[in-house]
């Protein structure tokens, strides 16, 4: 039975068994991707995906990053064009190489300009993501 632990029901998670999972619904209103200012697109770092997406209970705009692994949510920003600045910045130190001190100073500086923490976004947003 569903419950408010596992709100699914026994046919539901047979056919995501069955057939993978799915998002449920359409979320592009809450995703933005990468749009550098200087119209340069990332090169030479290997599978990486970044981008900006909007929390629905915090309605802040998270910076997310995946590299070979985990989606990771870095920092909370309320206006998106601030969340996007941003990870200009953090793209430009990661295409460009960075000493650790200066790596740090940016993160740091991304951080002090936040909004709020970033929080682990639903797993059906997460689905719909990745």
């Amino acid at each position: 039975m569903p419950g408010p632990a596992y709100p699914y029901t026994l046919e539901e998670t047979l056919l995501e068994l069955q057939e993978g999972p799915k998002a449920k619904a359409n979320y592009d209103a809450y995703f933005q991707p990468f749009t550098p200012a200087n119209r340069e697109r990332p090169r030479g770092i290997g599978e990486v995906a970044w981008g900006i997406v909007q929390h629905p209970q915090t309605k802040l705009w998270q910076i997310w990053m995946k590299m070979d692994g985990p989606c990771t949510f870095i920092v909370a920003y309320g206006d998106p064009v601030k969340a996007q600045n941003n990870l200009e910045a953090i793209s430009s130190v990661s295409r460009k190489g960075g000493t650790d001190a200066q790596i740090a100073a940016l993160y740091r500086r991304v951080q002090s300009r936040a909004d709020g923490e970033p929080k682990q976004l639903l797993y059906e947003k997460l689905l719909y993501l990745l």
